[in-house]
Order: structure tokens, then sequence, then C-alpha cells
């Protein structure tokens, strides 16, 4: 399968999605895969209806790609998607009793 990484995002090509998904909603920057929590960047899609972000009630995120989109970062090289389903994986940070996601 192939795979993309952009900093701390990494989406992995997958034949299926699960049907149990809902949209997440988009808000004035695009499609924001993650947040920075310290910089205010964001890893993100243009909102111009090539993407969507999809997550299930366990959190597990995917993306859908409809037509050739830029994944963009301030601090990144874009990276082009052409159509596809991406799931989003979550680098994790183990401090002691705690695993968190990373953030930029």
């Amino acid at each position: 399968m192939k795979s993309f990484r952009q900093g701390d995002v990494l989406l992995i090509a997958v034949r299926s999605i699960p049907k149990d998904v809902a949209p997440v909603v988009k808000d004035m920057r695009g499609i924001v895969l993650m947040e920075g929590e310290l910089s205010g960047h964001h890893h993100r899609f243009a909102d111009n209806g090539d993407a969507a972000l999809l997550e299930r009630s366990t959190g597990e995120r995917f993306v859908i790609v409809t037509a050739p989109v830029a994944l963009i970062h301030e601090e990144h090289d874009a990276i082009m998607f052409a159509c596809g389903k991406f799931r989003q994986c979550f680098q994790v940070e183990d401090y002691g009793d705690e695993v968190r996601h990373v953030a930029d």
C-alpha cells in the first residue's frame, strides 16, 4: 500500500472505508487533518470539494480524494494526492502512564 507523510501526519492508501463513518465538519481553513499545538500551523486540504474527511466513533479517520488536491502546511512541502481512499494514522508519544497523539 502507498503511504504519504507530511511531518506528523501519515496517510495510508486503503481499498475501502468502513460504512460507519461520519463527515468531519470543515472550517474556513479547509479540511484540517492535524492542528499545531504551539505554532497555530495545521495540515490541511483546501476546501474545494476535492477531498472529504470522515471519522468513526472510535476516532479512526479516513480521507476520500475525488480529484487531485494538495495537502498543505506552512512548514512542509505540499504533497499532491490523486483520487483515492486513505486512512489517517497518528503518531503517539509514551509519557509513562499516558500515551498521547503527537502534535506540531
